[in-house]
């Protein structure tokens, strides 16, 4: 029988597969793989030795838990450290604030009508105006800035509502006024007038009635360091007519 290409090639792979099996077989009988051998040591010391070691690893956890309960102390000492230098921070600006509040308080101006007459300056006469003088003093520690008074005299029946119709109309405005010094007694006066003159039948109810006089006053002035306006008012009665 004649060996086709195929077979002689086949033939030759299983020859070469087989001369390597036997080659890898013989490298395994020179060089046996060795065993494997597990070895044990024990070391026996001597009793004092371990209790001797046992001891000083207590020692070490005591010191271990003394050093960190130090730490832990340390740290809430600083955390109350922090707090409480804040809480004292925050209490001195306090202080600070309610005592520039207190000085401010203390040294502003304080204006107001000086002994005023519970009377007009003249007679009430019949078809004439009725005038009043209005003083002012600073009774503050600091001057008062822009000064402006405000009034009118009213007279009759409804000389109440009017005076308060008039504090009504009177809105906050800008002072635009004179420097009143503190503690001056005021020297200089305005005279207010009433808008009309006095009827017959005003004069006979003034005669026979108490507060038929009204004097209103709003008086506008700034302190000199914040520049805040304040306004006073006041009414003044003429108990009763001439």
């Amino acid at each position: 029988m004649v060996e086709t290409r195929r077979e002689r090639r086949e033939r030759r792979a299983q020859e070469d597969r087989e001369r390597k099996a036997q080659r890898r077989n013989a490298n395994n009988d020179t060089n046996p793989t060795p065993p494997v051998v597990t070895v044990r040591a024990e070391l026996n010391l001597p009793q004092a030795v371990i209790d001797a070691y046992k001891a000083e690893q207590q020692q070490q956890n005591v010191r271990d838990r003394v050093r960190l309960g130090i730490e832990v102390l340390g740290i809430l000492v600083l955390i109350t450290t922090v707090l409480y230098t804040r809480d004292s921070v925050s209490e001195l600006r306090r202080q600070v604030s309610q005592s520039q509040e207190h000085f401010t308080t203390d040294q502003r101006p304080y204006v107001w009508i000086d002994q005023p007459p519970n009377r007009p300056v003249r007679s009430i006469v019949t078809n004439q105006q009725i005038t009043w003088h209005v003083f002012i003093s600073n009774f503050g520690k600091s001057p008062a800035m822009k000064v402006a008074t405000f009034g009118n005299v009213y007279h009759g029946r409804d000389a109440m509502a009017q005076a308060d119709a008039f504090f009504r109309k009177v809105a906050n405005r800008d002072a635009i006024g004179t420097v009143l010094m503190p503690g001056i007694r005021a020297v200089n006066y305005q005279t207010m007038t009433s808008l009309t003159p006095v009827s017959a039948t005003d004069h006979e109810f003034i005669r026979n009635n108490e507060n038929a006089v009204v004097l209103a006053v709003r008086v506008y002035y700034e302190d000199g360091a914040g520049g805040s306006i304040t306004a006073i008012s006041a009414k003044l009665f003429c108990l009763r007519g001439p």
